[in-house]
């Protein structure tokens, strides 16, 4: 994708092939409902749809396989939606505001911004919940974060960001996610199988 100039609240970009970097006809765009389809040359107008003047948009053409991409959690504008939308569900009258999946991805090969370490990690993750928990502090609600079940056993970030000492202070409240192969027996490591319907229960 190729930026090539902005005027009001509209912009014009130009679809490209990420190898030879010659403009791709006929891709579908989308972002925030709208659609278009590029022009012979690659290029489309679209609405800008962020507060930054950020887009966020798929495309897809004819030829090209789908490609997954991971938001880059240490950049601010990765994660600034998340807590404008919490917000909003705090004006409207919600009292607690839960974050689901608030981790890194553990896939090998993955690149950013910065260099992947276990401290940035940490620093990305603590860092979004406290600038979310300013943000709602004023509608009094509970603020919760959804961990993997493993971190509250490990004492590293876990490769995903989630350290459970430094979340402690930011939530009020955590949610579990228990991943069958990792902690089928609730808060138990062993005997997985021997008494499933005790839920780690001694």
């Amino acid at each position: 994708m190729a930026w090539t100039s902005a005027q009001g609240a509209t912009a014009a970009m130009t679809v490209v092939d990420g190898v030879t970097g010659l403009p791709i006809a006929g891709a579908t765009v989308v972002s925030a409902g709208a659609e278009r389809v590029t022009a012979n040359d690659g290029t489309f107008m679209m609405p800008m749809d962020g507060p930054d003047g950020g887009i966020a948009m798929t495309v897809r053409a004819p030829g090209y396989a789908r490609l997954e991409t991971v938001a880059n959690g240490t950049t601010p504008r990765a994660i600034a939606l998340a807590p404008l939308l919490a917000e909003e569900a705090a004006r409207m009258g919600f009292d607690e505001v839960q974050f689901d999946y608030l981790r890194f991805p553990d896939a090998p090969g993955l690149r950013f911004s910065e260099t992947n370490t276990s401290a940035r990690r940490v620093a990305a993750i603590t860092g979004f919940l406290s600038a979310a928990r300013d943000r709602l502090r004023h509608y009094n609600i509970y603020l919760s974060a959804d961990i993997f079940g493993y971190v509250c056993w490990n004492l590293d970030d876990t490769a995903i960001g989630q350290q459970l000492e430094t979340l402690v202070v930011l939530s009020t409240t955590f949610h579990r996610c228990c991943i069958r192969p990792v902690s089928p027996s609730g808060w138990r490591r062993s005997g997985a199988t021997s008494h499933p319907s005790r839920r780690g229960l001694p």
